[in-house]
């Protein structure tokens, strides 16, 4: 009986072991003992923590949280606590952009890249690298009049009200204007013109939040590298954000 005691004590600690470590594999805790302070990258959008000893780059950026650490990527909508493991494909192509002397490790999956001289994305609309997508194809988006727009309750995008809307779908996030068609996206920092095809890993995280019932074309339905929000989480964030604000 006292062997059988010990077998069972023994898994039962093993299992507690590899859940612990699969647990460590997708989430790292960040913990400070006062609320850091914030500084801005040049020429970006893209925050860094200004005074804190810290042995991982940790950056703020379209009201998220996103850490570097052992060459894996974390994220979270709060600066300190567990944040979750997400891909290096989904991180937002603002903080490609950040100069390697702002880093305390660089990623090396972006050592081929040179953002000083065209990744990313830069001042005169275009995306300079094909690391991006970009093989040259554009959208053309033309309105009579300039369009008017409102914003998606529960995120920082806005869209265009329901009786200027395209044929496609085009929305406005953090000072540029993006549109999505036939399975591409599009991007420009007018309203009208030509936009410019970019792979979806330039596509804000933001645009993700958008409820699948504002959408002439879902883009997220086959899910966003690994991350599927399907129709629970639209119905969920429907119910939570009220939806689309469309005040006319």
């Amino acid at each position: 009986m006292n062997r059988k005691r010990s077998l069972i004590l023994l898994i039962s600690i093993a299992s507690i072991v590899i859940a612990s470590s699969a647990w460590a594999q997708v989430s790292f805790r960040v913990s400070f003992g006062t609320t850091p302070r914030w500084r801005t990258v040049e020429g970006s959008r893209v925050e860094i923590i200004g005074d804190a000893n810290h042995p991982y780059d940790m950056f703020r950026y379209g009201g998220r949280y996103y850490v570097y650490n052992n060459d894996r990527w974390y994220s979270s909508t709060d600066w300190r606590g567990d944040f979750a493991y997400i891909d290096d494909n989904v991180v937002p192509v603002e903080i490609h952009r950040v100069p390697r002397n702002y880093w305390r490790a660089y990623p090396v999956a972006w050592t081929d890249v040179d953002t000083r001289s065209g990744g990313g994305w830069s001042g005169d609309a275009s995306y300079g690298n094909d690391r991006y997508g970009n093989d040259g194809t554009t959208f053309r988006v033309s309105f009579n009049s300039r369009p008017s727009w409102s914003p998606v309750r529960g995120t920082q995008v806005r869209m265009i009200r329901t009786n200027n809307r395209p044929s496609y779908d085009m929305f406005q996030y953090g000072g540029r204007y993006y549109v999505y068609n036939d399975g591409r996206w599009y991007v420009s920092n007018r309203w009208r013109g030509d936009f410019q095809v970019v792979s979806v890993r330039a596509v804000p995280w933001e645009l993700r939040k958008v409820p699948r019932r504002y959408w002439r074309d879902y883009a997220w339905s086959n899910g966003y590298y690994g991350a599927r929000y399907d129709d629970r989480h639209d119905n969920r964030n429907d119910r939570n954000n009220g939806g689309y604000n469309d005040h006319r």
